[in-house]
């Protein structure tokens, strides 16, 4: 008897239907691959449905944000089993999002929707999002002091053991700043030739041990430079256990280390340390004397703009989600790059012309990638574009609309023939 009770219960809930969450649809309708020009509306749709039919009863909330920054349009709207269609105008040029929130049923229960909440992100006039300020006054003359007293900094190099790499022989590169000492891995190919020369600096971290050969570094002299102060090791539990006393015993994380005062904060030195390296990697005999590029992503991004911005030998530059720019982008309701400087410390306000992406850009002559990501949380699409635009030089964006803070293959792929092409052309 209790078995059939049992096969009763299991077929009576077979055949009645599966409560399906609600599926939200939503697009922009006017955009060209998640750009938009000046002048155009923003189309949007949205769609929520049950089993494939239109929903009705409930609400569904929709906000738009340039760069994740505050909402200027936020709308509830009630679920009327048809399609939600509505045109909105951007009040200024950004890389806004549009994303649905709340969603609720009939009884204003909030309801989590199938599979997720669903967002776009269009860049809507970009050609013409611009810096908030101007440079500082004196940018050129601040930078010019420093380079000038660094020029002839001291500088160590060692070979490291010969088994480093199997094809590259590499070196420890020191430089010496003040009392700061800086390091960075140099590798060159064990055939003899004279090869270009790529520089690069690694994102925020602990820093980099043993660098990555590959690619278009592979027959090329390379350096990789760190922005830390304390002692090299190819130990990647070491350097964590040396940023984490370093924080400890500046009560800081670097990037706000005596943020209120430029020619102390922590990247004065560093930038000041890798103009020195260069010039030691152009003086290098396995060096071409012609092909010298510059590459990074996030903080190196920033950093690999500063350094081309202000040493005259670089011929091109690769930048992937730069950070540090925009740094008063919070002033126009846009979210700024990582770390947020002016947020935080609005007391760096003197520091922060001095180290912005945006302002080195407007410095930089040479041809320029520059990509970004759309959903991009620490160094928003925006502050990128913005860098972008105030190039002077040959010039590419590569907007990548589906992606964030990363170094996605897309990317990998397209700036390799962009260096290459630098790197070989006669």
């Amino acid at each position: 008897m209790k078995r059939k009770h049992l096969f009763m219960t299991v077929l009576l809930f077979s055949i009645i239907p599966a409560f399906a969450s609600p599926k939200i649809y939503l697009s922009e309708r006017n955009n060209r691959k998640a750009m938009l020009e000046s002048g155009k509306n923003f189309a949007i749709h949205l769609d929520v449905t049950e089993n494939s039919v239109r929903t009705k009863g409930g609400t569904i909330t929709v906000s738009i944000c340039d760069s994740f920054g505050p909402a200027q349009f936020k709308k509830t709207f009630p679920l009327e089993g048809k399609a939600i269609d509505w045109t909105w105008q951007p009040p200024q040029p950004g890389v806004y999002i549009i994303a649905t929130s709340r969603l609720t049923d009939a009884n204003g229960k909030v309801i989590a929707p199938q599979g997720k909440h669903q967002r776009e992100i269009i860049a809507y006039a970009s050609d013409s999002l611009k810096p908030v300020y101007d440079p500082p006054a004196d940018f050129d003359a601040f930078w010019s002091k420093g380079r000038n007293a660094a020029r002839n900094a001291p500088v160590e190099m060692k070979d490291l053991p010969d088994n480093f790499y199997k094809n590259h022989k590499a070196r420890l590169l020191k430089v010496k700043i003040g009392n700061e000492v800086f390091t960075g891995v140099l590798t060159i190919p064990r055939k003899p030739g004279r090869y270009p020369a790529f520089f690069s600096a690694p994102g925020a971290g602990a820093g980099v041990g043993r660098p990555w050969i590959g690619g278009v570094t592979e027959n090329a002299v390379a350096l990789v430079m760190n922005v830390h102060r304390y002692p090299w090791t190819k130990n990647d539990a070491e350097r964590k256990q040396q940023m984490a006393k370093l924080i400890k015993e500046s009560g800081a994380e670097p990037q706000y280390i005596n943020v209120t005062e430029p020619e102390k904060y922590y990247y004065y030195n560093v930038i000041l340390a890798f103009l020195r390296a260069i010039d030691v990697l152009t003086e290098l005999p396995e060096y071409d004397g012609r092909h010298l590029l510059v590459t990074g992503s996030s903080q190196g991004g920033f950093l690999g703009m500063a350094v081309t911005a202000l040493h005259p030998k670089v011929i091109a530059v690769a930048v992937n989600v730069p950070a540090m720019c925009d740094h008063y982008g919070w002033k126009v309701n846009r979210q700024p790059g990582w770390p947020r400087m002016l947020q935080k410390y609005p007391k760096a306000e003197k520091t922060a012309g001095y180290f912005d992406t945006v302002n080195f850009a407007s410095r930089v002559k040479v041809p320029a990638f520059v990509s970004v990501g759309f959903l991009d949380h620490t160094a928003p699409a925006a502050g990128g574009i913005i860098a972008y635009n105030q190039l002077k030089g040959p010039k590419t964006l590569f907007p990548m609309p589906r992606r964030g803070h990363e170094i996605p293959a897309e990317y990998g792929k397209a700036v390799k023939v962009f260096l290459t092409k630098y790197a070989t052309q006669p």
